[in-house]
């Protein structure tokens, strides 16, 4: 028998959700483009380590670049030749041209269509960024390549496609390349008349990425596809089709639990379903928003994770973690009837009841592969005591269900504030985690998804300085045992599901104990490894003066000058910022291989914002600070 003080609020939430429900899964489609390193003393040290251990293990090239060349252009006129093309050669990269038909040429990777940046790499980046392969034979549409004249260890060839509206012009030029641990490797060739690239490749790590470029340097498309999806034995290899499509913009779509995507109210929202104010980077970046709810994030780099919130009028604001990625971002908002509903069925009768704006709620569905699944378990690994509601096949919730049913939909109400991680188990086995930052008044959305496909990621742990490699115990989020990486090295399997995730790590009391954060569809996971004594030396030069009860974080970045800030931080904020170069010395401002250490950070989730110099491009990070634990992130555009 139902209550009668329950029986309204039941009776109203069973009118709520008899509307059709759809929450549309969140899709993300890995798009890279390249990280430009440097050969000097400015070079990152996991770039330098990475170069010495190859240079090591590749001593039978050595040898063979020491031996008389021959030219592999055999029958071509000494004038046309661009010398012996040999894997090892050290050479600036020269120019490709594509001929399209015999009365027209387009040159390609020619000086004038170089930015700085990319110029600068081919003139001072290591002897392997400049490898350069021989130009494959020309490809049919039946291909019949030859490999007599192969040195790598295997070409890669197929089909390249440029989509919605794209085009190349001798205003524009297509670069394919392998890039390994974010480094730049060998070039590879594209025949646009016939629609193909072909690259040679050293080994099977890493991804091969196509890109188009304008002549300002400004990349409109770009598509890729990770090596280890194509055979492993074979050394001629017909690989994926490489698709290039526009450079994405993040979109973002905000739209009323009341309708659902594809619905005519998702085409023509009422006044009460518009969002009023959409915004990102700790509600610094207004993000404009159509009346159907469409809005985009523009000119943030692929990688960056950030807050975004919506408001909309009759319902509560609502916030989710976000993770770059190609695909719509969608956001719900709640009616404010449906929390109150929500409010009267779980809280304890007698008990004083909060109001709406003193409520924290964690509202969520679990998902393997976009399709809810029920009999799994929600937990806060951060607030202990918060106990997960269950919803049944009605909708309903059910205090007395212990796992999702078949909808996989669960809430929480009344959790701790701040950063919460939230995690799903099925029985006592680990099926998926998710972040949420948990505010009052608010709906922190936390949808759970879990992949049955999986890739192998490789986990490097080096010195940040001196690149040499550190042995540590790293504990993801996505995994349920921790991995020893006993040289520094260690590979592990992650599903592909885009989310923002944790490393917390154990090593060597001469270095800090620090937290690391990746996205479990990163085709690779670097962690610097911060000494103490460097950590204590930089604060001595800068003169910080340590507070009490503060945090610390520190950033790398490769791609170019810049400067960063903490987004929501105001001028009388304690978090102090210094900058250094590639070698670990005190600088007046953020150069390219270098990074920063923000000292005094107040403990709460921040989201550090860079911003390149010449780029202008928006590079963020969300950051749930640690009083026990530094927080080090790697800021990369691919």
């Amino acid at each position: 028998m139902i209550a009668k003080d329950r029986a309204l609020p039941i009776s109203l939430l069973m009118l709520l959700f008899a509307l059709p429900v759809q929450m549309k899964a969140l899709k993300y489609a890995p798009i890279y483009t390249a990280l430009t390193i440097r050969a000097n003393k400015k070079l990152p040290p996991h770039a330098a380590y990475i170069d010495s251990a190859n240079e090591r293990n590749w001593n039978h090239w050595i040898e063979f670049e020491q031996k008389p060349k021959k030219v592999l252009l055999a029958g071509t006129p000494e004038v046309n030749q661009q010398g012996p093309y040999v894997l090892t050669q050290k050479r600036v990269l020269e120019p490709i041209v594509i001929r399209k038909n015999a009365e027209e040429s387009v040159a390609l990777n020619s000086q004038g269509f170089k930015t700085a940046t990319q110029a600068r790499q081919e003139i001072e980046a290591p002897n392997w960024i400049r490898d350069v392969v021989r130009m494959p034979q020309i490809l049919d549409r039946k291909p019949e390549i030859s490999i007599a004249d192969l040195r790598a260890a295997k070409r890669i060839a197929g089909f390249i496609e440029l989509r919605d509206g794209l085009a190349v012009t001798n205003e524009h030029h297509i670069e394919v390349r392998r890039s390994d641990e974010g480094v730049y490797r060998e070039a590879g060739h594209v025949d646009l008349a016939k629609g193909y690239y072909s690259i040679d490749v050293a080994d099977s790590s890493g991804t091969i990425l196509a890109r188009l470029v304008d002549k300002a340097g400004n990349v409109l498309g770009e598509g890729s596809f990770r090596v280890a999806q194509t055979p492993p034995s074979e050394r001629l290899i017909y690989g994926p089709r490489l698709v290039v499509a526009p450079n994405p913009t993040w979109p973002v779509s905000v739209r009323s639990y009341y309708a659902p995507a594809n619905s005519p109210a998702k085409q023509s929202p009422s006044r009460e379903q518009t969002p009023t104010r959409t915004t990102a980077l700790a509600r610094e970046l207004d993000l404009p928003t159509s009346q159907s709810g469409e809005s985009k994030l523009e000119n943030v780099v692929r990688g960056s994770s950030t807050v975004v919130r919506a408001a909309m009028a009759g319902h509560r604001v609502s916030n989710k973690i976000m993770v770059s990625g190609k695909e719509s971002f969608d956001l719900i908002a709640f009616p404010d009837s449906m929390i109150e509903a929500l409010k009267s069925i779980v809280e304890e009768p007698g008990v004083l009841r909060t109001e709406l704006k003193e409520t924290t709620v964690v509202w969520g569905r679990v998902t393997l592969d976009g399709k809810p699944v029920s009999g799994v378990s929600v937990t806060s690994e951060t607030d202990s005591e918060a106990k997960a509601i269950y919803f049944n096949e009605f909708m309903i919730p059910d205090l007395k269900l212990t796992s999702t049913s078949t909808n996989g939909m669960y809430a929480f109400i009344n959790i701790q504030q701040g950063f919460n991680a939230i995690l799903a188990q099925r029985g006592e086995a680990y099926f998926g985690h998710q972040n949420v930052e948990v505010e009052l008044g608010a709906v922190a959305i936390g949808d759970i998804q879990s992949s049955l496909r999986t890739e192998s990621v490789k986990i490097r742990a080096f010195d940040a300085f001196s690149g040499a490699p550190v042995q540590l115990t790293a504990s993801l989020q996505g995994l349920t045992q921790p991995v020893v990486l006993e040289e520094g090295v260690s590979f592990v399997s992650l599903a592909q599901v885009p989310r923002l995730s944790m490393i917390y790590t154990e090593t060597d009391p001469q270095y800090v104990s620090a937290n690391y954060f990746y996205n479990d569809q990163d085709t690779y996971i670097h962690l610097p490894v911060i000494s103490k004594d460097w950590l204590d030396r930089l604060k001595a030069q800068a003169k910080i003066d340590q507070e009490p009860d503060v945090a610390t974080i520190v950033g790398f970045f490769g791609e170019e000058d810049f400067e960063v800030y903490l987004a929501g931080e105001t001028k009388n904020s304690s978090a102090k910022i210094v900058y250094f170069d590639a070698t670990g010395n005190v600088i007046s401002k953020g150069a390219a291989g270098g990074g920063f250490v923000m000292f005094n950070v107040p403990i709460k989730t921040q989201e550090v914002v860079v911003i390149g110099t010449e780029s202008e491009k928006i590079y963020s990070k969300v950051v749930p600070t640690d009083l026990e634990a530094t927080s080090v992130l790697n800021f990369t555009s691919y």
